[in-house]
């Protein structure tokens, strides 16, 4: 198995950044992004997109993410921060709390693949209807919330998957603390 980059490699890049993707290509016959989605998520926060042409035929790409390394999770008044391997922290909620995805994405020092510059890592989540309310007054926002969901809710992913469809390729990447 081949990983790229290779160790020698990894060590001289893994000096100037704070995350470095490694990733492995393997050939891609009977796994497919649902049937991996539906292995790695098992009641986990994970993601999968997928991208369609025309409305009706798969793009060249899908992206399965699983294995948060942060999740930023902001309510109404209280925000949850997950960092994997430490204590959950709840602060106030900002009036924009996206600007705490903002701050994390560009503090990042990250090194993502260089095989085909593709999605290897970064924030994925959802910013809510009420969230435009946050950041437009003007828009009005029901006075009850029925889905009682997050504000936002994004993930940091250690692990991405890219399925290639026009090659049968299947790409594991796994994002890598370096400090």
């Amino acid at each position: 198995m081949n990983f790229s980059p290779s160790r020698d490699e990894f060590s001289k890049i893994a000096q100037d950044f704070d995350i470095v993707a490694i990733s492995a290509k393997f050939t891609t016959d009977s796994e497919t992004p649902l049937s991996a989605y539906s292995k790695l998520s098992q009641e986990k926060p994970a993601f999968l997109f997928e991208s369609v042409v025309g409305g009706e035929q798969v793009s060249r790409y899908s992206f399965v993410g699983c294995n948060p390394r942060k999740i930023i999770s902001a309510g109404h008044t209280e925000t949850t921060i997950f960092v994997h391997g430490r204590d959950i922290t709840v602060i106030p909620t900002p009036k924009d709390p996206l600007e705490l995805v903002e701050d994390e994405m560009a503090n990042l020092r990250y090194h993502g693949l260089e095989l085909s510059q593709r999605f290897s890592g970064g924030a994925v989540g959802y910013l809510s209807y009420e969230y435009a309310n946050r950041v437009e007054s003007s828009i009005p926002i029901p006075d009850e919330d029925e889905l009682g969901l997050p504000l936002l809710f994004f993930m940091i992913a250690d692990t991405v998957l890219i399925f290639d469809h026009a090659c049968q390729t299947l790409t594991i990447c796994s994002n890598i603390e370096t400090k």
